[in-house]
């Protein structure tokens, strides 16, 4: 339900139509006027048997604004259940006689995604003139702006225009705002494929264990000399931050699409009331994600007979004519081309899938070396094919990542090897005995074992 849920509400019931199951009303403890000024509004919201769930993407305690306080008030009236994406408003809420749940913020994981070759500077794109609220972030802002560190995009720009201009940038800052929690700023980040610098919040350690510093983000400190200090000394070419930029998009589409996070909700809701259909609601989500992935994974297009042909010859002649290393992940590499309008990886995820494992369900997988939780084809597998991680030897998927991945792919015989040293390092003689390069990308190498 929109901005203007409330007058959707009131039409779609003089209609006399069926009752839904559940509303969802983004941003309806502050953002739809109607309801606080209009007592027939929540009258007719009030009426309603079905659960009519708040979604509040603002901070409800420690709101900076004088008059959320009267506007939450008004909404305790209309809501059964209050989805807060502030951690500490989920107890506060509570204590107000209302169920809550805490729901971080998400991203459009379609909409948001890497494309082209990002310019290697750090982007901040939001407000920080307009209220006294905004002060601690403007000083930041201009202190890093001063220095050089930063370029500021304050003006409003259409949704396309924000689109590319987070896949046109390296690096984005997100300074602590008036939200206390990670904003869709920073999701957006991950997704687009930049590096995120993230100022920490204070006091929200549920909201802090979202991203891994130094994995997932820069996390930057409160202490402006300091957050100077850390910009001056980005290296771009860095391990660090060439790993937090591949494996940004991965990360928000595995944990923090929207989706996901309607899927808790309708989970939660489903519990709450005792209503399987809510529940069957949210597997149904997640089958129709998949199905969704797959078949845009795989687009039909003009003489795609042909780009077939020519994926299998790339990753043929390599290993036919015993070429060296860089010329087979090159040859390999190409192999690519069909995916290039899918910048994420899921495509090739799915692609393995289906070639090496046999649409092959609840499998088992291990991961060894840098032990990242993304960007690897067992995470595609654990969210859409119910694998499961393992510790065994005996797996059928290793994903070794990492400087020292090579170090751990030796040993046991797999159905799928996938080694990735962010590098172009070739695997020891033993290990090219055992197995044969089937795919690559950016380093990623698919090996099978040799017949």
């Amino acid at each position: 339900m929109g901005r203007n849920g409330s007058g959707e509400v009131l039409a779609h019931y003089r209609q006399s139509r069926p009752e839904p199951d559940l509303i969802l009303a983004v941003g309806g403890d502050l953002h739809i006027p109607e309801l606080h000024h209009s007592p027939a509004a929540r009258a007719v919201w009030r009426s309603l048997s079905c659960p009519r769930v708040c979604l509040s993407y603002e901070s409800l305690r420690d709101s900076l604004w004088p008059e959320s306080r009267g506007k939450f008030a008004t909404s305790l009236e209309i809501f059964s259940h209050y989805a807060v994406c502030d951690e500490v408003d989920e107890s506060w809420v509570s204590s107000q006689g209302k169920p809550a749940c805490w729901i971080p913020q998400g991203v459009d994981v379609d909409r948001f995604c890497p494309r082209g070759q990002p310019e290697r500077e750090i982007i901040f794109r939001g407000k920080f003139r307009e209220y006294t609220q905004y002060a601690p972030r403007r000083r930041l802002l201009e202190r890093l702006k001063a220095a050089g560190l930063i370029r500021v995009q304050s003006q409003e720009v259409g949704d396309r225009a924000l689109v590319r201009l987070y896949q046109r940038a390296a690096g984005i800052l997100n300074p602590r705002g008036v939200f206390g929690g990670y904003n869709v700023r920073a999701f957006e980040a991950l997704a687009s494929g930049c590096v995120l610098f993230q100022q920490e919040i204070p006091q929200r350690p549920r909201n802090a264990a979202l991203l891994r510093p130094g994995v997932d983000a820069v996390v930057l400190p409160e202490d402006e000399q300091e957050c100077v200090r850390i910009l001056r000394g980005t290296d771009w070419e860095s391990f660090t931050l060439r790993r937090m930029a591949r494996q940004g998009p991965h990360l928000a589409r595995a944990r923090h699409s929207l989706e996901d996070r309607l899927a808790q909700i309708l989970d939660w809701i489903g519990k709450d009331f005792g209503r399987p259909a809510l529940l069957a609601g949210a597997r149904l989500l997640r089958e129709q994600a998949e199905a969704r992935i797959i078949r845009e994974g795989h687009p039909r297009k003009i003489g795609g007979g042909l780009q077939k042909i020519r994926r299998t010859f790339y990753r043929v002649w390599p290993e036919a004519l015993g070429l060296g290393h860089r010329k087979k992940m090159l040859g390999l590499g190409s192999a690519n081309s069909a995916y290039r309008n899918h910048p994420t990886r899921l495509q090739q995820d799915v692609y393995v899938h289906r070639k090496f494992l046999a649409h092959q369900r609840n499998g088992t997988f291990r991961q060894a070396g840098s032990g990242l939780a993304a960007g690897s084809p067992a995470l595609y597998l654990k969210k859409f094919w119910g694998w499961s991680e393992t510790q065994e030897p005996h797996a059928d998927l290793l994903c070794a990542r990492g400087p020292d991945a090579v170090s751990h792919a030796s040993g046991m015989s797999r159905r799928l090897l996938v080694v990735d040293n962010f590098g172009t390092q070739p695997l020891p003689k033993n290990l090219r005995r055992k197995f044969r390069a089937v795919y690559a990308e950016n380093g990623q190498e698919y090996l099978v074992p040799r017949p």
